[in-house]
């Protein structure tokens, strides 16, 4: 006996939202026990720091800067942008740093530099690309 079933486009993505929503509440209880807990505190030396760098300081790159200023086991060596200016911008956020990040105008001697561990991107899009793919190429995270 050959019985053919057919399901329409709209049964199987009603029926898929509904799988989906099922295992993401059954999955969440058992994860959110867990998120209760805080996180234990540890003190941060030096060589457990992350050393980072921000290429575009303009708009968002501010942004990176702020955020990464809150953590205490990153610290931020090097500012790319290719205006000064910008640079002469979020200078201010360093106040308090107990050293002052370098300026570097061109990112490829920035990714020169082997004791930066990490970069963030912060430029117009049509750069995202290209310097990812160099700061992977130099061996930093992005």
């Amino acid at each position: 006996m050959n019985v053919r079933m057919e399901v329409s486009r709209r049964d199987f993505v009603e029926r898929a939202i509904l799988a989906a929503t099922a295992a993401l509440a059954t999955g969440s209880l058992s994860t959110s026990v867990n998120a209760v807990e805080p996180a234990p505190t540890r003190r941060v030396g030096p060589n457990d720091k992350l050393r980072v760098a921000t290429i575009g300081v303009n708009g968002q790159g501010g942004g990176h800067l702020s955020e990464w200023l809150k953590l205490p086991d990153v610290e931020v060596v090097a500012i790319c942008d290719c205006d000064p200016a910008a640079y002469k911008k979020v200078i201010g956020k360093f106040k308090d740093a107990k050293t002052q990040p370098a300026y570097v105008q061109d990112v490829r001697k920035l990714l020169e530099d082997k004791s930066i561990d990490a970069v963030s991107i912060a430029t117009p899009n049509h750069w995202h690309a290209l310097m990812s793919v160099w700061a992977m190429q130099s061996g930093k995270d992005v």
